[in-house]
């Protein structure tokens, strides 16, 4: 997460006083929502201070909907800013976020005398009204301050858009250009499409759909372009696997693959990439969940549509794909925490609600539904995954969490098993 500092031509030397508040960029149809003052003039990013208790996300959540009447959920936290005006030192947490309803305005009588009203208007439109915040030097030094805040958040904004969506065009071109014909479509899952994804942790994933396999060059010149692209990419980099039509509708299980890369392979591909094209295919019972985030929540990038390409997956395939990424829990999770903690809130919470959720998304319905000793690890693991700010675990703790989610996600997969009429496997 980035951090910017403002210093204001008043600031005192040191700092006194410290006030911290939360805003909101929420987009739409390259719209973004601000508030407008009638009848002053002024328009703002909605949001407010925090509240005594208040987490920046709850803060976020509730000036929004007053200011607005939206209801919200944050995605990710990508800024955090910091302003020196006089003796205060002022906190504004940037966060990204997604309209889930609608909710009442309750505006402070002052607000309703500057004629405070919600506008969606063109991003661009945005950034040139703030860009022009020296321009209120002479006039208002409140309001030349507000401005440049809203200014460098937007320039922050896009500029973190920017790097992922050149990463992505750059892929689907890439792609279109090696396998031509054969291509069906290119989609893309993970946090990327499921509103948490964070440059300095998160991984692009990509799933690649052909009609035809390929030969070994054709497989040397794609694995050559993307070790090249994944240079650029932050983070964790990209992850992507290639896999024929025919295996993904009826949904084949586990899941035959033609191609697959990820960071982690990046040494070996370099130091053999024969042996490489030779050994990377087989099947991945991974590919079950990939395909279930696709058809949930996944974006078609290029190609033929979601519903065109994926067949249903039966519910045992992904409840087992799902299994496999956390059944090492009790003897990994102190050396991969962030992972393991999101990821196996999110495992229990879809037995219990049938829910596909994201890492973020699993860690939030964890701090509601599990016992409240874990919630200081799951604080960790969610601040960790959206600041990308390293974070500091209690390994006792960590392994203590562990056993007991996997202990509960045991008893319901029993319990699924045996309400399905199923002979339960052994965890």
């Amino acid at each position: 997460m980035k951090e910017i500092e403002i210093l204001g031509a008043n600031c005192f030397e040191t700092f006194t006083k410290t006030r911290a508040g939360s805003r909101a960029i929420i987009m739409r149809d390259g719209m973004i929502l601000l508030t407008h003052e009638t009848n002053s003039g002024w328009w703002l990013v909605p949001g407010g201070g925090l509240e005594d208790g208040e987490t920046p996300e709850e803060c976020c959540i509730r000036e929004v909907e007053e200011e607005t009447g939206y209801i919200v959920r944050p995605l990710h936290q990508f800024l955090t800013l910091y302003e020196y005006y006089e003796e205060y030192r002022y906190i504004s947490h940037y966060f990204t976020c997604e309209v889930t309803g609608n909710g009442e305005m309750h505006l402070t009588d002052a607000e309703v005398q500057r004629g405070v009203e919600p506008q969606w208007i063109p991003l661009q439109d945005a950034v040139d009204i703030f860009s022009r915040h020296q321009s209120h030097a002479d006039t208002s030094e409140e309001k030349r301050g507000s401005y440049l805040r809203e200014y460098s958040a937007l320039q922050e904004y896009i500029e973190t858009q920017n790097q992922k969506d050149q990463l992505i065009n750059c892929f689907i071109e890439m792609s279109k250009e090696i396998l031509n014909n054969r291509l069906v479509g290119i989609y893309l899952h993970g946090s990327a499409v499921m509103g948490c994804y964070q440059p300095k942790k998160s991984d692009l994933d990509f799933l690649v759909v052909v009609n035809a396999v390929l030969s070994d060059g054709e497989k040397r010149r794609f694995m050559d372009r993307l070790l090249d692209l994944d240079q650029g990419c932050p983070g964790k980099g990209i992850e992507m696997s290639i896999v024929l039509k025919d295996v993904c509708n009826p949904f084949v299980y586990s899941t035959p693959f033609i191609l697959h890369y990820s960071r982690m392979h990046t040494e070996w591909y370099r130091r053999d990439p024969e042996d490489y094209i030779r050994k990377m295919s087989g099947t991945d019972k991974d590919l079950a969940a990939h395909f279930t985030v696709i058809r949930s929540r996944g974006r078609c990038l290029y190609g033929l549509p979601v519903q065109d390409v994926f067949g249903e997956v039966p519910e045992q395939d992904y409840l087992d794909s799902i299994w496999e990424d956390v059944s090492g829990a009790a003897e990994e999770i102190t050396e991969n925490p962030v992972y393991l903690i999101l990821n196996l809130t999110r495992v229990l919470a879809y037995l219990k609600e049938k829910k596909v959720m994201s890492k973020k998304e699993g860690g939030e319905w964890g701090l509601q539904f599990l016992p409240e000793q874990y919630h200081p690890l799951i604080h960790s693991a969610l601040q960790e995954y959206e600041s990308g700010v390293d974070a500091r675990y209690d390994r006792e703790l960590a392994k203590s969490y562990a056993a007991y989610m996997l202990d509960q996600i045991t008893r319901k997969r029993i319990q699924g098993d045996a309400d399905n009429g199923l002979q339960p496997e052994d965890p």
